[in-house]
């Protein structure tokens, strides 16, 4: 039942709002099961993988690698496989390009911007 004030109402728009929140950072689709087929992480593994990632409000791949299922360097050496990408498995200092804001860059997960060339 509602207070007069309109309370509950306005709780159960908070948890709704929390809740597609925490469903928005799991995006799994067709596609990015087939990648993880291929890899060889098997169904079961993917959706328990998957549970775990609404749990943890975490994605699939960062569940997998957590739980051991599948190596990082593997999962994206197959991603810069599949871009048609060199994968290298350190960058050398002089080729990451500065940028005012480098020390965050460099502190976080996420794209880096370097200059490399494949001989």
């Amino acid at each position: 039942m509602s207070s007069p004030n309109g309370s509950d109402n306005h709780d159960k728009g908070k948890i709704a709002k929390l809740s597609l929140l925490r469903s928005e950072k799991v995006v799994f689709d067709l596609r990015h099961k087939a990648i993880l087929l291929d890899i060889g992480v098997s169904e079961l593994q993917i959706q328990h993988a998957l549970s775990l990632a609404h749990q943890n409000e975490t994605d699939v791949e960062t569940e997998l690698i957590a739980n051991e299922i599948l190596r990082e360097e593997d999962y994206f050496r197959y991603v810069a496989k599949r871009l048609n990408l060199t994968f290298i498995t350190s960058i050398p200092t002089f080729s990451i390009l500065s940028s005012p804001s480098i020390d965050i860059l460099l502190s976080r997960k996420g794209p880096l911007r370097i200059q490399y060339e494949t001989g």
